[in-house]
């Protein structure tokens, strides 16, 4: 709706390896995943150079503890759920 390309990925592992592939220019992604989980996710892209200051965007419905974990992996903001989508967009456009 905002105009941006979307690339999705079903799960983690999937996500780590179209980022790779693709080069976006920033990534949102669900904490809770299956194969790999989110903060599984940021941790390993922060671990490589070209992801160092690629923002990223974490969602998540388990609260503060959840949320913190995916900062200390290198999250750069932290959404709740349910989501607003009015919000993410804000976050989009603020962050690129």
């Amino acid at each position: 709706m905002e105009g941006y390309s979307v690339i999705e990925a079903e799960d983690g592992q999937e996500g780590l390896s179209k980022a790779s592939e693709q080069n976006p220019h920033l990534i949102i992604t669900d904490l809770n995943m299956p194969k790999l989980s989110g903060v599984c996710l940021i941790k390993l892209l922060r671990e490589q150079e070209r992801f160092k200051n690629m923002p990223i965007v974490a969602i998540t419905a388990h609260g503060s503890e959840r949320a913190n974990e995916a900062r200390e992996a290198g999250a750069d903001i932290v959404l709740a759920k349910p989501l607003m989508l009015d919000l993410l967009a804000l976050v989009v456009r603020e962050l690129l």
